[in-house]
């Protein structure tokens, strides 16, 4: 388990550095360097690719952790196989239906502006290179070998995208040559994956000749498809349909409102390797009082971290907002929708590990298609009425009923919840802290304002944290993890 924490460490650390790159792209240099309409397309490219990627990886990825252990057994070797000529044999009917269908995919896409039709193939491009690198990390996490793995999958892309756009700067790249070269950085990923495996002996055995499938990996596969597929739309749709119904642009000033929010996020990401590792094993041994307490305890610690972000965020957006261009004003209401639901990811805690590992993993993922259909619906009628606005609305209204649904999943299937009297207050601290700080009277106008205002932020929260014993409980669950 050392071993597992060590990577985990490692992990963490890279994750952070992949937001740091990522909020530098798009708080800075995709704003600064180029145009509202030329950043949209972009923008709108990657989450169309996104879209399409599961569907693209046939649900292999998440297969192969469940079925495939580290030993070389003629069992495993056989699986294997399987899934990989299922997988040949996926795209290659996969591309006849696309080839067949190609009408009605351009209907599906159509968009505000014939540049972006024109460069639709990428989306073809970057979703595949996305789904096989997706494949690739898979077979490298079942080996235990997942730090550069990590490093591909959270900072690579994005540095390359830094350097990018720094060369752009002088360069001056038309637009059509950087979404080459941002398809080229995603196609390398997986090429370097593949020279990793080269290096560390990770062999990828195809089948010599026909192997019969096996119906439960084919449909666990496809269900993990609909899963995942379920799963991004809740990420990337609202991007999407707004490429679909307004000016492509404004996908461009969404999306830097939506990465303002995700930061939320970091504290969730960051502890999903040692949790999700912990909650396999009260599953696996059934230690229902252990998981219930976990349960609880990761909900208030993540919560407590993720909330103190979303206060500062909320109560600096002013400050925030006057270092980005014209274009980009307005972004209050999607920062604290968005947010508002990472706070909820942050509250259900290690509940989504708990159905997606266990037997309720069908329920859950029936759930999330049919919030999927939703999300859809919702998209469909409220971007249009109210634009970015309602795109945020329509993806908070989705993931709240999703939310409740997991809740109740959660207690039926497990008798479980992650709620605690320690969860509460401090969800009506942060509450009061933000109002406070809210009020025009602590309004940050240059940069030192604003760090000033956040020094004072955060002595106060770490002040009330002490004095309620908060901090000593997070120490503890921390070194809790670390021991096993």
């Amino acid at each position: 388990m050392q071993y597992i924490f060590r990577q985990t460490t490692y992990n963490s650390l890279l994750t952070l550095g992949g937001f740091v790159f990522g909020a530098l792209n798009t708080l800075v240099f995709f704003v600064q360097f180029l145009d509202v309409t030329s950043y949209g397309i972009i923008a709108f490219l990657l989450a169309s690719s996104t879209l399409i990627s599961p569907i693209l990886s046939g649900g292999v990825q998440q297969t192969l952790i469940k079925y495939l252990g580290r030993d070389s057994s003629k069992e495993n070797d056989k699986i294997y196989k399987i899934l990989l000529q299922y997988y040949t044999l996926y795209l290659i009917l996969l591309g006849l239906v696309f080839y067949l269908g190609q009408g009605a995919f351009k209907s599906l896409i159509g968009v505000t502006t014939k540049e972006l039709e024109e460069l639709s193939v990428f989306i073809w491009v970057l979703g595949f290179a996305m789904a096989v690198f997706e494949i690739c990390f898979a077979i490298s996490k079942i080996h235990l070998k997942t730090i550069f793995g990590t490093f591909l999958k959270e900072l690579f892309v994005r540095l390359g995208i830094s350097l990018l756009l720094l060369t752009h700067l002088y360069v001056n790249f038309s637009l059509a040559t950087i979404i080459v070269i941002i398809c080229i950085i995603y196609v390398l990923r997986v090429f370097l994956m593949l020279v990793y495996f080269q290096k560390m002996k990770i062999k990828i055995r195809f089948a010599k000749g026909w192997i019969p499938f096996k119906n439960d990996i084919l449909r666990y596969s496809l269900l993990v498809i609909f899963g995942a597929f379920s799963t991004v739309v809740f990420l990337e749709l609202d991007k999407f349909m707004i490429g679909r119904y307004l000016e492509v642009g404004q996908v461009a000033v969404y999306a830097v409102g939506v990465y303002i929010a995700t930061v939320i996020a970091i504290p969730y990401r960051s502890m999903q390797h040692i949790t999700n590792t912990v909650t396999v094993d009260y599953l696996k041994h059934k230690n229902e009082k252990d998981l219930y307490d976990f349960t609880k305890n990761s909900s208030f610690h993540l919560f407590l971290v993720s909330g103190f972000i979303f206060f500062v965020l909320l109560t600096n957006m002013p400050l925030i907002s006057s270092f980005l261009p014209q274009a980009y004003e307005g972004l209050y209401f999607v920062v604290l929708l968005i947010g508002f639901t990472r706070l909820l990811e942050a509250i259900i805690g290690i509940g989504n590990a708990v159905l997606i590992f266990s037997n309720s993993y069908t329920s859950f993922l029936i759930g999330a298609l049919l919030f999927g259909i939703l999300g859809v619906y919702l998209n469909v009628s409220i971007i249009p009425v109210y634009g970015i606005n309602g795109a945020a609305l329509a993806t908070t209204l989705t993931l709240l009923g999703f939310f409740t649904f997991k809740l109740v999943l959660l207690w039926n299937k497990h008798r479980i919840h992650p709620f605690s009297l320690n969860l509460f207050k401090s969800i009506a601290v942060l509450f009061m802290l933000t109002a406070v700080f809210s009020l025009s009277l602590f309004n940050a106008l240059d940069l030192w304002s604003g760090l000033l205002k956040l020094t004072a932020q955060t002595a106060i929260f770490l002040l009330i944290c002490y004095k309620l014993k908060w901090i000593s409980s997070l120490k503890d669950v921390l070194n809790s993890l670390r021991a096993r």
